[in-house]
């Protein structure tokens, strides 16, 4: 309890605008090694997604500004329940080419 009072303090929250809970957040990284894909791939899963927090570092010397992102526990799961659905495996069929038409004419 003495803990939630010093996060209250900390982020000037009341009791009516507090969330009920704050849930755990991910980074990129995490996702990445948890997912067994590359932090590339888990940055283009989760771009545009709703609720996902985007933490911009504007660069005063005109460098290439970093954007660091926070994927919360529900959009995590959200995002990983929607993948999985969508990749539903079909059995594959086997293509098969045409059969050449060969002429058996019997030349006499």
């Amino acid at each position: 309890m003495n803990a939630r009072k010093n996060l209250d303090d900390t982020l000037g929250a009341s009791l009516e605008t507090r969330p009920a809970e704050i849930e755990p957040h991910f980074g990129i990284p995490a996702i990445s090694r948890g997912l067994g894909i590359s932090g590339e791939k888990a940055r283009q899963i989760f771009t545009g997604e709703p609720g996902v927090i985007k933490i911009c570092n504007n660069s005063p010397t005109g460098r290439r500004r970093k954007i660091t992102m926070r994927i919360p526990k529900s959009v995590f799961t959200r995002v990983y329940r929607r993948l999985q659905s969508s990749q539903v495996t079909k059995p594959s069929k086997k293509r098969s080419r045409p059969r050449k038409a060969t002429s058996t004419s019997a030349a006499a």
